[in-house]
């Protein structure tokens, strides 16, 4: 499954982030049944100390928690029932924890046979909003 790409993100603090993502080739919609998710975001690659750290949960979206959520959209023409979309929601609150800058993320998916795929690489870019 590895499909590594470059996906750079931007937040703000006065406001929650959430963004909808969905992995396909041609048609075909990626079924992520049975693997988890992972984000970190940190100052630097190399810095033991992340910034923040965002897990996978599967169903629906809960706004008092910062996740990522994977879920089945319905209507893609595809089976239902699969993991076909997940929404990053990081809220406000964990946001203006997070100093104003710019850091690297990852998106990492374990699949259910235990082999770690690169998603993605990118930047997170966390602004001061004027609504705080």
């Amino acid at each position: 499954m590895a499909v590594y790409a470059t996906v750079n993100l931007n937040a703000f603090t006065d406001a929650d982030f959430a963004q909808t993502f969905r992995q396909q080739s041609g048609s075909l919609f990626y079924d992520f049944t049975g693997c988890q998710m992972s984000m970190t975001i940190r100052m630097r690659a190399e810095d033991a100390i992340a910034e923040l750290e965002l897990h996978s949960i599967v169903g629906g979206y809960d706004g008092n928690l910062s996740a990522i959520f994977m879920y089945d959209p319905g209507g893609t023409g595809q089976p239902p029932g699969g993991l076909y979309e997940w929404l990053i929601f990081i809220r406000r609150e964990d946001l203006q924890q997070i100093p104003e800058g710019d850091f690297v993320q990852s998106l990492i998916v374990t699949r259910p046979d235990g082999i770690y795929d690169d998603l993605w690489r990118g930047t997170f870019t966390n602004t001061v909003g004027p609504t705080r």
